[in-house]
């Protein structure tokens, strides 16, 4: 991923604009899987926001429609402790979202768009990642910790195998 440039300021708009295409992708698959996983656990259920809607705005913004995507994903975890570990990530990246977006508004090259995916939930994103944690914290048992992790390392995994240095260049 092109975190330097992503944070100093300095990524093209069409590096932008296939970064947020390499997101909606991998977001598409993540989240299609965890829509249906999570309704065999109301608990999680409860706290599963969808984040491909962000990801579909900034898309359109460029004038560029979500692209066709496969929903299949390599062997996925499973159990409620895997897949509270995969949403874990995706809450995660609200966080460091909004270092990201200090660099994306002082980037002359990405003025004008909403950035709608790094805003994540805006001044609330603090709130509704302790909030997160807090209902976590309260779902995941101490002794469920390693499938958690094993959901966790899945999804970053994923996003790492999607999102290379070189396909940004």
């Amino acid at each position: 991923m092109p975190s330097a440039a992503l944070v100093d300021g300095s990524l093209s708009l069409e590096a932008y604009r296939q970064l947020i295409s390499s997101l909606y992708q991998i977001h598409f698959k993540i989240e299609h899987f965890l829509e249906k996983a999570v309704e065999e656990h109301p608990t999680l259920a409860a706290f599963y926001e969808n984040k491909l809607p962000w990801l579909a705005e900034d898309l359109a913004a460029m004038g560029m429609a979500a692209p066709v995507v496969s929903s299949e994903i390599p062997a996925p975890p499973t159990g409620k402790a895997a897949l509270a570990g995969m949403m874990y990530v995706l809450e995660g990246s609200t966080l460091g979202g909004q270092v990201i977006l200090k660099g994306l508004r002082k980037n002359g090259a990405l003025q004008g768009l909403p950035n709608r995916y790094y805003t994540g939930y805006g001044q609330l994103t603090g709130t509704k990642w302790r909030s997160f944690m807090e209902i976590l914290e309260s779902v995941v048992l101490p002794e469920e910790a390693a499938p958690a992790v094993e959901g966790a390392n899945y999804a970053f995994k994923l996003f790492m195998a999607n999102l290379s240095e070189a396909a940004f260049t």
